[in-house]
């Protein structure tokens, strides 16, 4: 949440800086971080959302590199060997991230009454079992999937991810920022 909140305070104040106050007139300063693909011996929604991440580039990626260039060949009647043929990865990102997607029923479930991680696992398999880039655990009642990902096979514990797709800060933090000596903080308190 503060690493979160200070991200954005440092760049709309490097932005602010480079516009002199103003309007930016199309420069701005971004960031982008890449985060490796992850997969550890256990794998939470962090690495999850990292995962996704990856694949959302790697689609990117295709689209730009391959499909648009593939395109643009076809359009020219320029003939394209076979051997630059790509693997498509749409359809990890649309059983992640999409309507009815995996995030979308985490979503769902942090709303309901008397959900938990176990409704959300059960939800998720009848939502998508039939689909073949999710792995079913060998023990059925576990609160364990697996995607196929492009960069290969994790297998994610779904303990604690309703808790931690609720977007709300402590009740607390918004008087505990505002109370703290640095100015940074202070002024985060009162975004909350």
């Amino acid at each position: 949440l503060i690493y979160g909140r200070i991200f954005k305070w440092l760049i709309a104040g490097i932005n602010s800086k480079i516009s002199q106050g103003g309007k930016a007139d199309g420069q701005i300063f971004g960031v982008l971080d890449i985060a490796g693909f992850e997969s550890f011996d256990v794998n939470f929604l962090e690495q999850l959302f990292i995962n996704l991440s990856n694949e959302h580039l790697q689609q990117y990626f295709n689209n730009h590199v391959f499909k648009l260039e593939l395109d643009e060949y076809r359009a020219e009647g320029i003939h394209v060997d076979c051997s630059v043929c790509f693997q498509d990865n749409s359809d990890i990102v649309n059983l992640i991230d999409s309507k009815g997607s995996l995030l979308s029923i985490l979503d769902e479930e942090v709303s309901m009454p008397k959900a938990s991680d176990h409704t959300f696992i059960s939800k998720l398999f009848r939502a998508h079992e039939k689909h073949k880039r999710l792995v079913k655990p060998k023990f059925p009642g576990t609160l364990k999937f697996g995607i196929r990902h492009f960069a290969g096979e994790v297998t994610y514990t779904a303990e604690g991810f309703l808790e931690k797709n609720v977007d709300r800060p402590p009740d607390e933090a918004p008087a505990l920022l505002k109370a703290s000596s640095l100015s940074v903080l202070r002024e985060i308190g009162t975004m909350l």
